[in-house]
């Protein structure tokens, strides 16, 4: 089956406890996006979700049995520039005509900077959902932020991305992501267990 077909309404439940940002980019390859979020060819390796938030947990807290517990190697992800301080680690693949990258915990993949750099020539979604439940949706277009909101409060720089109905919805997160979803924007549920290539975001 298309791993489009997944959507991403599940994304919340399955990221409830950690939070997630996920980044979408229109006609992109999963290469491409790599490098528009500054990799290169040293500094992607392919990691699974467990792996990549072991590599985010031991730079908060240097306890080597995180890694140990992820299958994961102290001196290699040394060298690939993965334990370092600041930013998170985000996997990346495609899918229906958008590349997309996901990062678990923290925000780095809609960091201004970041958001201007990989929209360039193209379109950018960004969505953030926190641990505390709290959301936000970013829109940019060749290099430049269109929209950036908390869905709550969709009067406040919607300008540009207008969900239809979302001033009156009960849910409003949930009324974005079937938005959203309209789009044809989708992360496999495979990518829950299976290895992405992945890369530190610098913040």
């Amino acid at each position: 089956m298309n791993g489009a077909h997944d959507g991403i309404a599940w994304l919340p439940e399955s990221y409830s406890d950690e939070g997630f940002t996920v980044l979408f980019c229109a006609g992109e390859t999963a290469e491409g996006l790599l490098r528009k979020l500054g990799a290169d060819g040293a500094a992607v390796r392919a990691l699974s979700r467990e792996q990549a938030e072991a590599v985010d947990v031991f730079n908060r807290y240097q306890d080597e049995s995180d890694l140990e517990s992820a299958d994961l190697d102290r001196e290699e992800l040394q060298a690939d520039g993965f334990l370092v301080d600041g930013g998170e680690v985000a996997r990346v693949g495609e899918i229906a005509g958008w590349a997309y990258a996901i990062e678990s915990f923290g925000a780095a993949l809609t960091g201004r900077e970041i958001v201007e750099r990989a929209s360039v020539g193209t379109r950018l979604v960004g969505f953030r959902r926190s641990g505390n439940a709290a959301s936000w949706v970013t829109y940019a277009v060749d290099g430049r932020v269109v929209s950036s909101y908390d869905p709550l409060h969709p009067d406040q720089g919607s300008d540009g991305f207008v969900v239809e109905g979302l001033a009156e919805a009960a849910d409003p997160t949930g009324r974005v992501l079937e938005e959203l979803e309209a789009w044809g924007l989708g992360v496999p549920r495979s990518s829950d267990f299976e290895d992405l290539p992945a890369v530190r975001i610098r913040t």
